[in-house]
């Protein structure tokens, strides 16, 4: 066990995992599109070689070809596109902390009933179910305004601050220990969406953010779709197109979802258990994003 930490330690030093952030701004402001860097690929044990996961039940019945799609605008992480593979995914939900009734509760109770409404829509085409505890969620949705994007210029040394956001998604990736002692290589999401907006923009919102979460890591060039890069004023549903990106998505090879390879394992797996760390501890596990470091905005 000790040599794959140090393996997952050393990786550290270079993985690198792209960010996509996606800002709904008021009727004056514009959108952001991230830019990453160019990291090295992963070659070398203990990762589990590129493979496709059967289709969900769900999306094998799809078919709706002839809308077309965006497959070409998503693109892959290190590990391969981010395709779930244990269901149903577990979606966590921020909750007051108000005990008695209050004009803040009420607030916020009309944006969990919006996000919890974005789920329901994307559990016709993936099962989604909701958990009480945060520990437990394979996606975690937060009632937070995410932090100002800042870059920084390397030639003039100046500090940029950019655009407000309303909300983004983020990625990081951890072992899951079995009872036989194997683990597969999963990822985790959080989403952070902003208290301000009104109800019908917060579940425009969410079922955009959604979309990133399920595994659509990019963006739509058609204001038709909910994946759409910047906010409409008719806010879309969720398209034909958005389902057929996805349904691509899902036959595509990756890396998540299998075993590490071991000296004792030479295949993969897909078996559910506990999280545990790469040292074998029930504690957070690595993870393997560097969301400040390398993620760009441009307006």
């Amino acid at each position: 066990m000790q040599w794959r930490s140090r393996a997952v330690v050393i990786l550290l030093g270079f993985v690198l995992c792209t960010v996509l952030v996606w800002s709904w701004l008021l009727p004056s402001g514009g959108s952001e599109s991230p830019l990453s860097e160019s990291p090295p690929e992963i070659s070398t044990p203990p990762f589990p070689e590129l493979q496709a996961h059967p289709l969900p039940p769900s999306l094998e019945a799809w078919d709706v070809t002839s809308a077309g799609d965006y497959f070409g605008q998503v693109e892959p992480t290190l590990l391969g596109y981010l395709v779930w593979t244990e269901f149903p995914v577990r979606v966590w939900i921020d909750r007051s902390s108000e005990s008695a009734p209050t004009s803040a509760g009420e607030r916020f109770g009309q944006w969990r009933a919006s996000v919890l409404a974005a789920v329901r829509e994307w559990s016709v085409y993936l099962p989604l179910t909701e958990v009480e505890m945060r520990d437990d969620a394979d996606i975690a949705i937060a009632r937070r305004r995410p932090p100002l994007a800042i870059v920084r210029d390397r030639i003039t040394g100046l500090t940029e601050f950019g655009a407000a956001r309303t909300a983004q998604t983020r990625f990081e990736f951890y072992a899951r220990s079995h009872p036989d002692g194997s683990e597969s290589l999963l990822q985790r999401m959080t989403v952070e969406i902003g208290p301000e907006q009104s109800a019908a923009r917060t579940l425009a919102t969410a079922r955009h953010e959604l979309g990133h979460a399920l595994g659509i890591w990019g963006h739509s060039p058609d204001p038709g779709d909910a994946l759409y890069a910047a906010h409409v004023p008719e806010s879309p549903k969720i398209s034909a197109r958005d389902i057929n990106t996805l349904k691509r998505i899902y036959q595509q090879p990756t890396r998540l979802g299998w075993l590490l390879l071991t000296e004792q394992t030479g295949n993969r797996g897909n078996d559910s258990d506990d999280d545990r760390s790469l040292d074998g501890q029930h504690a957070r596990p690595y993870i393997w994003s560097q969301r400040d470091r390398v993620s760009r905005q441009r307006g």
